[in-house]
């Protein structure tokens, strides 16, 4: 049978509870460093991304007929603003 530690030793110095660690402590964090950090992370991740999608749609207004990609995906999600 397993005992759980009494709350005293649960908790870090000065009587704070101790945050989680690992990536559930970054995810969870109201450190407004941390925030920062995974800010900073999360654009330099979804640049070159959103960099990629970019250079799609400029490769599509490049082509006079529209020849890249056609519009039957997207009017096919949508039936009620494409054509008829």
């Amino acid at each position: 049978m397993t005992i759980a530690p009494p709350a005293a030793e649960q908790r870090g110095g000065a009587g704070r509870p101790v945050p989680p660690g690992g990536w559930l402590g970054w995810v969870s964090t109201t450190d407004h460093k941390r925030i920062g950090l995974l800010t900073v992370g999360t654009s330099l991740a979804l640049l070159p991304v959103y960099g990629f999608f970019a250079l799609l749609m400029r490769a599509q207004l490049a082509q006079p007929d529209e020849t890249l990609f056609t519009r039957r995906p997207t009017t096919s999600c949508s039936p009620s603003t494409g054509p008829a």
